[in-house]
Formats: C-alpha cells, sequence, structure tokens
C-alpha cells in the first residue's frame, strides 16, 4: 500500500499543482482510458489507493520519471466500467523526453491490460494518448456523454458485467427527450447550469435466451449533455422494472422535477455493475456532437 498511500497523501489540487510549476515548460496530453470496474473504488482518487485516478497516476509518474497529476471528464462510481473515459495531464517537456524510455517497459503492464498498484492486479488498458489542443480540458471540453445499462430477464446467476431483473421494460419517453431529468439526479438548488437535456435514450430487448432458458437482454443506452449524480443508475433502475413505477407514473415524476412528489419514493437505482461509460464528445470532434458546444449548453434536437 505504500506507493499508493505516498501517492494520494501528497496529492494537491490539479490546477493549483499546475500554476505552482509555472514558469517551466509544460505539455498538455488528452488520453482515453477503458477500466474494468469490478475492484476498483470508482474513478476519482482515494486513500486506498484503489481508484482509477490513482492507477492512471502512479503508473504515468513512474513512466515519466515525475509526479504526474490526472484530470477526468468526470466520475463513475464504484463497480462502473468505462469503455471511454477522456482524461489528461501534463508534464514538464524535459521529463517527457529520453529518460521516459527506460519506464516505458513498467508501462506496458496497463496496455496489456492491468496495471499494478498498490500490490493488487486491476484492468486497466490505455487506448490512446495524443498532445492535447490549445486550452483543452478533460471536464470542460466534453460536450457529451454516452452512458450504457445491460440487464438480463429473469436469470438466476449475477454476472460481472449485467444485473438480473424480474419485471419487463417500459420506457415513458418519445424520440427526442427534452425533459428535466432531476428527478432522475442530485442536483444542487443553487447549480446556475440548465437542467440537463437528453439526446438520446433507447431501451431495446434481445429476446434471444441464448438456449439456456434464461431471459432476454435489455439494453439502456444514454446519450446527455451532462448526467447528475447518479442519473442513469436511476434511471435503468426505474425502465427496467426494478422500481414499483409504472410507465405513466414515470412520465409524471418527470414532470414534477423531482422526488419530493408522490413517485419519488418509489426511484429505485440500479446495481453498478451493469453500467459502462461508453463513450465521451469532445467539443472538437465535429459532428459527433449536434449542438455541441459549452458543457452543460441545451442539446439541439438533431
Amino acid at each position: 500500500m505504500a506507493t499508493a498511500t505516498t501517492f494520494r497523501a501528497a496529492r494537491r489540487p490539479y490546477d493549483r499543482e499546475v500554476q505552482e510549476r509555472q514558469p517551466r515548460q509544460t505539455t498538455r496530453f488528452v488520453g482515453r482510458v477503458q477500466y474494468d470496474g469490478t475492484e476498483y473504488v470508482g474513478w476519482q482518487t482515494q486513500p486506498s489507493g484503489r481508484g482509477v485516478q490513482d492507477v492512471l497516476e502512479a503508473r504515468l509518474s513512474s513512466l515519466l520519471g515525475g509526479r504526474v497529476y490526472v484530470a477526468g471528464s468526470g466520475r463513475t462510481d464504484k463497480g462502473v466500467h468505462a469503455r471511454d473515459q477522456v482524461f489528461h495531464f501534463e508534464t514538464p517537456a524535459q521529463e517527457s523526453g529520453g529518460e521516459g524510455g527506460e519506464g516505458g517497459e513498467g508501462g506496458k503492464g496497463g496496455e496489456g491490460g492491468g496495471t499494478r498498484v498498490a500490490h493488487v492486479q486491476l484492468a486497466a488498458a490505455l487506448s490512446a494518448a495524443d498532445d492535447a489542443a490549445a486550452g483543452f480540458h478533460a471536464r470542460d471540453s466534453c460536450v457529451g456523454k454516452r452512458r450504457g445499462c445491460t440487464a438480463e430477464e429473469g436469470r438466476p446467476v449475477q454476472d460481472t458485467y449485467v444485473y438480473t431483473v424480474e419485471e419487463g421494460i417500459g420506457s415513458p419517453f418519445g424520440a427526442r427527450y427534452r425533459h428535466d431529468f432531476s428527478a432522475f439526479g442530485v442536483r444542487r438548488p443553487d447549480d446556475p447550469r440548465p437542467p440537463t437535456k437528453v439526446r438520446r435514450l433507447p431501451a431495446e430487448r434481445d429476446k434471444d435466451d441464448g438456449g439456456d432458458g434464461g431471459g432476454g437482454v435489455v439494453i439502456i443506452t444514454a446519450e446527455s449533455d451532462r448526467f447528475l449524480y447518479n442519473m442513469m443508475r436511476l434511471l435503468s433502475g426505474t425502465l427496467v422494472g426494478l422500481g414499483k413505477l409504472s410507465v405513466a407514473g414515470v412520465g409524471e415524476l418527470l414532470a414534477e422535477r423531482g422526488r419530493k412528489g408522490r413517485h419519488g419514493s418509489l426511484v429505485v437505482k440500479a446495481p453498478p455493475h451493469g453500467l459502462c461509460l461508453e463513450r465521451c464528445f469532445l467539443d472538437y470532434e465535429h459532428g459527433a456532437w449536434p449542438g455541441g458546444g459549452a458543457r452543460g449548453a441545451p442539446v439541439e434536437d438533431d
């Protein structure tokens, strides 16, 4: 635990650390990482050293020969997986030169599917790393995200990447979703940003049981300019029938814009292991996110 704990104890706010390094020349990089969230405590750095952020920082610091801090596009909960999490980091130009070559041998562990932190093998793979454009910030440059949830109907055995539901799926939503989703998340009353707008929210059922007599697979995919805290888990848990709300009740809950009404206590949070951060849309990816602009801006219909 010593390595991870030492890194965590020495951690300072990312932007402050960058400012303190000035006027030393630095280079900002943008990266994309995939991870199996089963053994992680979530994205954010933790005293245990078992956050995805801890793993990346430890590996990059070792690879580049100096302390590296990572900033992500957002967080994922404990147990939630990711196919495309975007992050950035800065390192002094002199540290990104020749000395990094020897450390590269140790870095291959992450690319092969695992990175060792605190003597625990955790699944994480760096899928891309490039020079960042001027002004790029992983959080502010992310104009939208796609999150998915996979559940199996009626199967008795829980799997690492799906969860079991006993009832069918219903959706109260139409083709485009310009609702206020405050009822399915945590949003501070003083939050100045516009309400969350969801661009896509298809809910699909694959009735193929694989020949083993189990139920079908339900896949829920949501694309939004920003997700409220626990929003995807609350949406998924309600739509697949874990809760006691009817389809009409879900629609009424949206209209209530909060969980203080008569339906609010019936919203149920889905377990994390069926959820995955599928993609982060960045502002410089032209056409990937119609209407994309400043983070948190209303999403245009397409």
